[in-house]
């Protein structure tokens, strides 16, 4: 006699397929250990996030202003972890043509992939180039711009995103909940909005840890590989091999695409409207503003740098802050604050370092005498202020 049940069945559940760079997770209780907080911690912020930001808006240049969340120190380390823990990896298999946002790289390695080497170019030296000769970087070059890059990546957009990764709807939904919050102000104008579109709707905040990272992983999901297709269809359309090759990169919401040829203006305007009809598609605006399409023979810049044969600041810029460095090391960082519209000699001091800096590492490589008088000065003009202040500590007016 058989004890037990009579019948048997077999029940396959399928687990879903997730990359083994990013956690495991299938509900809210995984995500929640994979960060390491409660669970009632993770649905305090999800249903409380607003709070624990505070909002300014900066007024822009020329017209309106840019909304800012600044995360509370709570949301500050909250956020690290979900970047730590989630986009990193998936930020690490992103490809070259990515700089933005991502740890070792930097707005020099984006316009260095827009610099093809050239025998002639590199062999001789500056003055002795025969003006004429089949060069690759007196090409083609097409700059646009994103408009509202962070306010314009959507909640429904993160969660399809995660989707794609493997994650299940509902951790994929609790995921672009985190990232997001629902007072974004509508960017664009009154005249351009549907009747039913609301003033406010849900969008990345521009000023937490992981905007940067989530609306670069969308950004190369939604568009980067459609028009990295489209360029290569140009590429066997027009037989270009090697260094004469279509490229493309993007840095946040700036976008390059330059070749070694030289095309016509009517084919410039052919390929400036099919990528914009590929963004356009894919929900982001163009900044019609901020699109150029350049002629190689005439000064390239792109992200503040000068590209025609090296990464290089405009002479005007370099002038300027070299001018600044001798006036702070003769004269006195004291004496020249007030003068730059700084109401305290360390925030001056603190501009003044940051450019500089950055100066210094765009051309440390292509003019390494001017980097290094640039730095000694800097570093002199450093030490008289902070004798100075020992001696006698100065008390700002403002």
């Amino acid at each position: 006699m058989s004890v037990g049940f009579s019948e048997t069945s077999l029940v396959r559940i399928e687990l879903p397929t997730i990359s083994p760079d990013i956690p495991y997770v299938v509900d809210d209780c995984s995500l929640a250990f994979q960060l390491g907080y409660r669970t009632k911690t993770l649905w305090w912020v999800l249903h409380d996030k607003e709070s624990h930001y505070t909002v300014h808006k900066i007024p822009k240049k020329k017209r309106g202003f840019r909304v800012i969340h600044a995360p509370s120190t709570f949301m500050k380390g909250f956020h690290r972890r979900l970047h730590t823990k989630f986009l990193v990896p998936l930020q690490n298999q992103l490809g070259s043509h990515v700089t933005a946002y991502r740890k070792g790289l930097s707005t020099r390695h984006a316009v260095l992939q827009h610099i093809p080497p050239c025998e002639i170019c590199d062999s001789m030296e500056k003055g002795e180039t025969p003006k004429k000769h089949a060069c690759p970087r007196k090409g083609t070059v097409i700059q646009m711009d994103l408009q509202d890059f962070f306010g314009s990546t959507r909640r429904s957009w993160i969660r399809n995103y995660f989707k794609e990764q493997g994650y299940n709807h509902y951790t994929a939904g609790l995921l672009a909940s985190l990232l997001t919050v629902d007072d974004i102000p509508n960017q664009k104008p009154r005249k351009q909005r549907r009747k039913d579109e609301p003033e406010e709707f849900t969008g990345v905040p521009q000023g937490a840890p992981t905007s940067g990272a989530i609306c670069n992983l969308v950004a190369d999901w939604r568009i980067d590989h459609l028009i990295m297709d489209y360029l290569e269809e140009l590429n066997e359309k027009m037989q270009l091999e090697g260094d004469w090759r279509w490229r493309y990169t993007r840095y946040s919401d700036d976008l390059c695409i330059t070749c070694g040829k030289n095309v016509s203006v009517q084919d410039k305007r052919e390929i400036c409207n099919r990528v914009t009809r590929i963004i356009q598609k894919a929900g982001y605006r163009i900044n019609p503003k901020k699109t150029r399409l350049g002629h190689a023979y005439y000064r390239k810049t792109l992200l503040g740098m000068v590209f025609n044969d090296k990464p290089n600041i405009p002479r005007e810029k370099y002038l300027k802050y070299r001018a600044m460095v001798h006036n702070a090391l003769t004269q006195g960082i004291e004496s020249q604050y007030k003068r730059a519209g700084f109401k305290t000699p360390e925030a001056y001091l603190d501009h003044l370092r940051g450019n500089v800096n950055y100066i210094i590492q765009v051309i440390e490589q292509s003019n390494k005498d001017r980097a290094e008088r640039l730095q000694i000065e800097l570093e002199l003009a450093v030490e008289n202020f902070e004798e100075a202040q020992k001696e006698q500590p100065w008390v700002s007016n403002a």
